[in-house]
């Protein structure tokens, strides 16, 4: 299980949701430029999210697959319909190849799988923005993991909500999940700190509360430990705080000693008030005293 495959990242851009309340729809990214294809993969009998997408991307053509209906429900709105089923074997990449900031919409049942596992690192680099249903990671974890770790290399995942009407693993990972990636572009992105769902999810099953997911890897905090001294701050906070702290976004935790001022471990000045530190001022926890053998005890805490 590599749980680092669904680490969630700090949207950039606003979320909204597109598609009917329950089941079929999903939190889009609201990203700037504009797509130049849309494709569709599993339909059976709801277009809402295709509909929706259209009303506010009108000139964007769509194609939409699925090899399980006949026909496409009835609409007003311009969608090619394809009778064939997504996968490994049928994997778009004639149609990916021609176009390069391409919105994917996929909820094939598993199929999802062989499907990316097919794409190029160029071709899933076409995609611009993916909504896709991933299914039942836990059974077969050996090969679904290293797949789903793959977008990775493209693509920042932004939002995940568990479908919760399909049950829920004893590691909190939803057996059904819905995520939106955006393609990097060269961004960086931090991590995401708040927890799932957000206010504009909706219950897939409105007889069932929502599942909550928070804590690693859908939301991902760094700590930094300083297990020595705090003093001369006036010389290395500023510097600190920038290429530390700013630079992966993380807390502040104080494993020290007293504050008296030393030179070749003696002490030689009075004990220096903690308040005007800024370590001390932002520090999230501290503790007293500094240990004895401060990396066998670091090994211990890990």
């Amino acid at each position: 299980m590599i749980l680092s495959a669904l680490e969630v990242f700090s949207a950039p851009f606003p979320k909204f949701r597109l598609g009917r309340d329950g089941d079929g729809g999903y939190i889009v990214s609201d990203m700037p430029g504009q797509y130049d294809m849309f494709l569709s993969g599993g339909i059976n009998d709801d277009i809402s999210f295709e509909e929706a997408f259209l009303e506010k991307y009108p000139d964007v053509p769509c194609v939409a697959y699925d090899g399980t209906i006949n026909k496409l429900p009835d609409t007003k709105y311009p969608i090619q319909f394809v009778r064939e089923n997504i996968n490994h074997m049928n994997n778009l990449s004639e149609i990916i190849n021609q176009y390069s900031n391409i919105f994917v919409k996929m909820d094939i049942e598993t199929w999802e799988y062989p499907w990316l596992s097919s794409l190029s690192h160029k071709q899933l680099s076409n995609i611009k923005q993916l909504v896709i249903e991933i299914h039942f990671l836990h059974e077969d974890p050996e090969r679904r993991w290293p797949i789903i770790n793959k977008l990775k290399e493209t693509h920042h995942l932004v939002h995940i909500h568990g479908n919760n009407a399909c049950g829920i693993t004893d590691q909190g990972i939803p057996h059904v999940i819905e995520c939106t990636y955006i393609r990097k572009d060269g961004i960086s992105l931090p991590h995401n700190k708040e927890p799932f769902p957000i206010d504009i999810d909706i219950k897939n099953d409105i007889s069932k509360p929502q599942y909550v997911l928070k804590g690693y890897p859908f939301t991902v905090k760094r700590l930094v430990c300083i297990m020595a001294q705090a003093r001369t701050h006036e010389l290395t906070w500023s510097q600190f705080k920038k290429n530390v702290l700013d630079e992966l976004d993380a807390d502040l935790a104080l494993c020290i000693g007293d504050s008296y001022q030393r030179s070749d471990g003696k002490i030689v000045g009075e004990l220096q008030s903690d308040q005007d530190n800024p370590f001390f001022q932002n520090v999230l926890f501290v503790g007293y005293p500094v240990p004895r053998f401060p990396v066998r005890s670091f090994s211990f805490l890990c």
